[in-house]
């Protein structure tokens, strides 16, 4: 064993050689002390880091060390061996404080929590098990993987857990429930819209590679996948009975499928442009969509397929849409910069609200109805809008990219917004500050939508992949608000819940059902879109770079 200045590349101290291969290193927090262990005298030493010399040698493991981590505060000494068992080493006295039994194979990794309360191990027995340091107890067991578990991080706020595993995954679990976080994999291009089902068990996604997709939230499974648009599916909302999707396609048409069947059981067609956002009624009877290069919004009759009304306003696209939820308003964010809200029996304009200096992708109403939220691209921020007076109440900011999406939690009390920073933010609608930035997204994150109970958020993005998070860690205030609304380049999500946990029956009145909304580029016909994959400065607006990028034959 050699300690290294990492500067100059040289040696600074060799502790004595010792019989047997070293398996695992380990500083201690305050950098004067390292721990080894090692394979064939199954012992743990203990170093000086000044003079090289042993301070301590650690004996009762059986057999080989294979990880050692030391206690934030330095005072205790984790170790796990093939022996299955991990101990607690007191660092001062060099006595073992704790053996943990439970692991039926060999511990391949251990590390401390943070705060150093919770102590993870993974085996060989392909489990993660959660040890509360003061009692030697396991809190929980985490299965999922189907090989062993090599290695094992908190993240910075203890609040989730990462593992590695011989069967070549990594696994993200939240510490607090002791849930592994699905990753929804299997669209080919990217997904621009998700939306939770009201039941909470499903969530739709829509993509690039023009097909929707219904998950499963328990598993992360696909359970179908909706195929019949010819172009990018950009748009996805449940009717608020949970029994059909509706669909919004670069085709400029609108599907409605059939959730139980995976059917298409009818095509609206009337926009002369693509379809990005989409919204139902709080009775199911009506939908509402945005075509963007034709700037205008079309509310059609579910049963019939026909156009009831035009809405005619906004000088720009048309990507975000929302209804009241007492069913008699419409809200509208368009590429004019400008919020609107329309009065759904005239299709005339009610009120105008203006401040966004950039693009509106998102519009969402407030489970009272007596806010709107709204997305600013360019602007980076999210606004909330008083109803009655026009006025903006709040000014969310924190985002360094584009602002596409914006879902209120059912009971109204935070905000979630998605970013071209590839981010989700949690946000307190009392106060207007942030309760939580969600990482994990490698590209730009276009929508977001909470399940129906509030406890998760799901996030669909540019990386092809949805998201799963359990938002119950973050304290909640108390304010009441709205509810889903997604995406600006179009995604709808479902409302769920994960396996295990009871399904309660939506309490809310039915018009609190969740939204969808889309968004996209300027007016103007478009055409096959080329460069897609070639990297975009994060300063540019996705939108606008895309249509720097067209080539091909009109559609």
């Amino acid at each position: 064993m050699r300690l290294w200045n990492v500067v100059t590349g040289e040696m600074v101290t060799k502790p004595k050689d010792l019989r047997f291969d070293v398996e695992c290193v380990s500083f201690s927090p305050d950098g004067q002390r390292l721990a080894s262990g090692t394979l064939g005298d199954n012992t743990v030493h203990l170093w000086d880091v000044a003079s090289g010399k042993t301070i301590f040698e650690f004996k009762g493991h059986a057999t080989t060390i294979n990880s050692i981590a030391f206690g934030p505060d330095g005072q205790l000494l984790a170790s796990g061996s093939a022996d299955n068992t991990v101990r607690l080493w007191d660092i001062a006295t060099g006595e073992i404080v704790a053996e943990l039994k439970g692991h039926r194979t060999g511990v391949f990794s251990v590390v401390f929590s943070p705060d150093g309360k919770r102590l993870a191990s993974g085996s060989g027995d392909n489990t993660v098990h959660l040890w509360e340091v003061a009692t030697g107890e396991i809190v929980a067991e985490l299965k999922g993987h189907t090989n062993g578990i090599l290695s094992v991080a908190f993240s910075p706020d203890g609040k989730r857990l990462a593992t590695g595993s011989g069967d070549n995954t990594v696994r993200l679990w939240e510490v607090a429930t002791a849930i592994a976080l699905p990753e929804f994999k299997g669209h080919s291009d990217k997904v621009y819209s998700v939306a939770f089902s009201p039941d909470g068990q499903r969530v739709a996604s829509g993509s690039l590679d023009k097909t929707a997709r219904l998950w499963e939230v328990a598993t992360g499974k696909t359970i179908a996948e909706l195929k019949g648009h010819s172009l990018f599916v950009f748009a996805v909302a449940f009717s608020p009975d949970g029994t059909r999707l509706a669909t919004g396609s670069g085709d400029r048409t609108v599907r409605l499928w059939d959730i139980a069947t995976g059917d298409s059981v009818a095509q609206f067609k009337g926009h002369t442009n693509t379809v990005f956002g989409a919204a139902f009624s709080p009775d199911g009877t009506r939908l509402a969509t945005t075509g963007s290069g034709d700037k205008t919004v079309r509310l059609w009759d579910v049963a019939t397929g026909e156009t009831v009304t035009q809405f005619k306003g906004h000088t720009n696209a048309v990507v975000g849409v929302a209804f009241s939820p007492d069913g008699t308003r419409l809200a509208t964010g368009a590429q004019d910069n400008t919020v609107r809200l329309w009065n759904v029996a005239t299709g005339e304009t009610v009120t105008q609200f203006k401040g966004h200096t950039k693009s509106v992708y998102s519009v969402a109403f407030s489970p009272d109805g007596t806010r709107l939220a709204s997305t600013g691209s360019g602007d980076k921020t999210v606004r909330l809008w008083n109803i009655a007076t026009g006025k903006t109440v709040t000014q969310f900011q924190g985002h360094t990219n584009a602002v596409y999406d914006v879902a209120f939690s059912p009971d109204g009390k935070r905000l979630a917004s998605c970013s071209g920073d590839n981010s989700v933010r949690l946000w307190n609608v009392a106060t207007g500050e942030t309760e939580a930035e969600l990482k994990g997204h490698t590209n730009t994150v276009w929508s977001v939508a909470f399940s129906p109970d509030g406890q998760l958020l799901v996030s669909g993005s540019e990386d092809k992949t949805l998201r799963l998070w359990d938002v119950r860690q973050h304290p909640m205030p108390q304010t009441p608000v709205d509810f889903a609304r997604i995406y600006e380049a179009s995604f709808y999500l479902f409302q769920s819940r994960l396996e295990g946990s009871e399904i309660v029956p939506d309490k809310r009145p039915p018009d609190l059902l969740p939204v969808r909304e889309g968004v996209f580029p300027k007016p103007g016909r478009f055409h096959k879109f080329r460069n897609l994959d070639r990297p975009r400065p994060l300063d540019k607006d996705p939108i606008e770079w895309i249509l720097e990028n067209v080539d091909g034959a009109e559609r």
